[in-house]
């Protein structure tokens, strides 16, 4: 009888082994409900995903600018070299000059 009744007072009345008991208890069940918010809260609102597709973003428009810069860079290039042609150095000497090496 003894036991029981130790049991019994320990779980029922206002002791400092029902307060144990309680904020063990307690301490568990919140901290069971914080991990399992923390894990419903990366499944559904994940950023790494979104800060992964940003940088990718950021890489294709730095990919796209080199591009548009190796294009210009070409065609600036050309365009210095075509100022430069002169379809007069071609000919040899004494000789006419070849319609095909007009414009």
């Amino acid at each position: 009888m003894k036991v029981s009744s130790f049991f019994n007072r320990m779980i029922r009345g206002p002791s400092i082994s029902h307060s144990i008991i309680y904020g063990i208890f307690a301490g568990f069940a919140f901290y069971s409900s914080y991990v399992c918010w923390r894990g419903i809260k990366l499944f559904i609102c994940s950023t790494q995903d979104i800060s992964i597709q940003s940088r990718w973003r950021y890489l294709e428009k730095q990919q796209l600018y080199t591009r548009e810069l190796g294009h210009d860079v070409a065609s600036s290039y050309v365009s210095n070299l075509v100022s430069e042609y002169d379809p007069t150095a071609l000919r040899l000497p004494g000789q006419q000059f070849d319609s095909k090496l007009k414009f």
